[in-house]
């Protein structure tokens, strides 16, 4: 059975009102603020808050909460409900310092899923020295259990439809996507519309079978592309290969997070991809859409938490990829627009990727960076300058190292 359609701040179908008081008792301005009980109890806070309070015929039921948190924080944070509610993956941080906020509501409430993305979010992104300071004092002060990634970061270590339409929308989506992606006058005639309707499938409330048959699609034709790279094709089938598998998995960031996830995975353990493309792909054109796949789209989404995925694939990525993204850049050359603003693009992306990574894969990177520079008899400079400022950094946040 469908579940009723609620919406945050909808004051003719709330149940609850809700108003926020500060530590100081001055009221926040965004009050009343107006709920349904189904979404707040989600968090055990509100569960037990309200449980309280149902016995009484009063509808709706008046809730005042005292905090020191930041209001703006507390209504993100009942969105988040909402989002949770309907089983949408909707948790999007504008950055470390508001998930930091966020987490300390969250974990008061009891809302246990935004306390999870908080810290799936905070393991996959880059801190500065003070914020990493701060995220070690909060997860030790809150009674909650630190995701064991995140934990090894920071040095804590814990113990512990309709069926017939649906086939037609596939069957004609792999058609459009195709089209769009072959470069011709027609398809970059159409190219726009379609993936601003690709884009709309996921932004709006689709069905999962319309998301589902869009994943489908897009899937299928990565994998088309990857394998034409993989075959015996000549140069031209590659370069055109990659020049669609750079329009693609770029549609495919805009469109559906855990898609290009997967995308990067496959990146990440397929060998013979990484082995055909480090030995075949010798055109100036073919290496730079390469690189613009490895570098533009996924070592800045992993850098900046546009995507999160586990540190193992952060270090499988460039463990293995370092190496081929520095022979694709002398395949592009020297040029302004070449391999130098790439170079500096990667100096920049591994920095960032690395850095959501503990010290001992740290130096793992550090390694495989270095060597990969000294192999084609390019300067090291910025690999040692990163490694001993995180050596510096490692051993004056945390004092309590011994020998």
């Amino acid at each position: 059975m469908a579940k009723q359609a609620l919406q945050f701040g909808d004051e003719n179908t709330a149940d609850v009102i809700l108003y926020l008081v500060g530590s100081t008792g001055e009221e926040y301005g965004g009050n009343p603020i107006f709920c349904h009980s189904p979404v707040l109890k989600i968090s055990e806070f509100f569960e037990t808050k309200l449980s309280e309070r149902w016995s009484s015929d009063k509808r709706p039921c008046e809730v005042k909460l005292t905090s020191s948190h930041n209001g703006e924080n507390y209504i993100k944070c009942i969105k988040f409900m909402y989002s949770s509610y309907y089983g949408d993956e909707c948790y999007c941080f504008a950055s470390v310092d508001e998930a930091l906020s966020i987490l300390q509501v969250a974990s008061e409430m009891m809302f246990h899923d935004c306390v999870r993305e908080c810290m799936l979010y905070l393991d996959a992104v880059h801190w500065n020295r003070e914020q990493n300071v701060e995220l070690r004092a909060l997860l030790s002060s809150l009674q909650i259990n630190t995701l064991p990634a995140l934990a090894a970061r920071l040095g804590m270590n814990q113990p512990k439809s309709d069926c017939g339409h649906i086939e037609i929308f596939k069957e004609s989506l792999q058609e459009l996507l195709s089209m769009i992606l072959s470069g011709s006058e027609y398809g970059l005639v159409c190219r726009s519309t379609v993936e601003k309707h690709m884009f709309s499938y996921f932004k709006a409330n689709a069905s999962p079978s319309v998301k589902d048959a869009c994943r489908y699609a897009m899937l299928k034709e990565f994998n088309v592309h990857a394998e034409i790279i993989k075959s015996k094709s000549g140069e031209r089938d590659i370069s055109l290969a990659c020049s669609t598998l750079l329009r693609l998995i770029g549609l495919i960031r805009r469109c559906d997070r855990k898609l290009f996830k997967t995308v990067l995975t496959v990146f990440c353990k397929d060998t013979d991809l990484r082995n055909t493309i480090t030995t075949r792909v010798v055109k100036k054109q073919s290496a730079t859409f390469i690189l613009h796949i490895l570098i533009t789209l996924f070592l800045k989404a992993m850098g900046n938490g546009d995507t999160i995925t586990p540190a193992s694939i952060r270090v499988s990525f460039l463990t293995n990829w370092v190496d081929t993204m520095l022979t694709l850049m002398i395949v592009v050359g020297n040029d302004a627009d070449g391999s130098l603003s790439f170079l500096n693009a990667l100096e920049k992306g591994i920095a960032d990727v690395a850095e959501t990574l503990p010290l001992v894969e740290e130096r793992l990177i550090y390694n495989t960076w270095k060597d990969a520079l000294a192999k084609r008899s390019m300067s090291i400079t910025s690999a040692v300058i990163w490694w001993s400022g995180k050596l510096h950094d490692a051993f004056t946040i945390d004092k309590d190292y011994s020998i």
